[in-house]
């Protein structure tokens, strides 16, 4: 786990990311944040994940995946009904 490298406070948590970090994280640098004195900084270590936020991000997940499943089959739908009225002869 690891700990601020300001007021050394084990008391840390992932921080968010912008675009200077997702480079950064190519070279395995990870953003924290002291919660104690709000410092921010890089490390080469990994914050565990506990149980639970691993059931919240597969659920979380899990919706994202059927949310753009039926958007993608609704799309399907309306090109299909589409290219219908397309080929329809004309009358």
């Amino acid at each position: 786990m690891p700990t601020c490298a300001k007021c050394n406070s084990a008391n840390v948590r992932r921080s968010r990311h912008n675009l200077l970090d997702r480079f950064r994280s190519l070279f395995g640098q990870t953003p924290f944040r002291c919660r104690a004195c709000r410092h921010r900084f890089h490390t080469t270590e990994a914050a565990p994940i506990k149980g639970q936020h691993r059931k919240e991000s597969h659920r979380r997940r899990r919706a994202t995946l059927k949310r753009e499943f039926f958007v993608y089959a609704a799309a399907m739908c309306a090109v299909a009904v589409v290219f219908f009225v397309i080929t329809l002869p004309e009358v």
